[in-house]
């Protein structure tokens, strides 16, 4: 094999990144011969630990759940940005609360909520 360096530099950049593979080649066994040489008790949790099954769900739905969602985590700061209170009011839940501190206080309702921001 013909390796052809044109300046001092580059060959020392080279060593030096030969070097730093093998170090961490050197390491990384080193790490792995540890944790496969410690014998260990494998964990098994309580049973009130243990998660409950997931269930089927419908891929369908899941995505048209996943973009409702997306919608109202977009519009948000869209409607608050562009003072579009009609479109603030349609992000919160009918029964929702919303505490903005001693300047608007504590709001509930999505139409509470935007007449709220809409007055401070």
């Amino acid at each position: 094999m013909r390796l052809i360096v044109g300046s001092w530099i580059t060959m020392r950049s080279i060593l030096n990144m030969l070097s730093l593979l093998f170090l961490t080649l050197t390491i990384t066994t080193q790490s792995q011969a540890q944790f496969t040489s410690t014998p260990f008790a494998p964990f098994s949790p309580p049973l009130s630990l243990t998660p409950d099954p997931i269930p089927s769900i419908d891929p369908v739905a899941a995505v048209v759940e996943e973009f409702a969602i997306r919608q109202v985590i977009n519009t948000y700061p869209l409607a608050i940005d562009s003072k579009n209170f009609t479109a603030l009011s349609l992000v919160f839940a009918k029964d929702a609360v919303a505490d903005y501190g001693p300047g608007v206080g504590v709001l509930n309702g999505g139409q509470g909520i935007a007449d709220g921001i809409e007055k401070s």
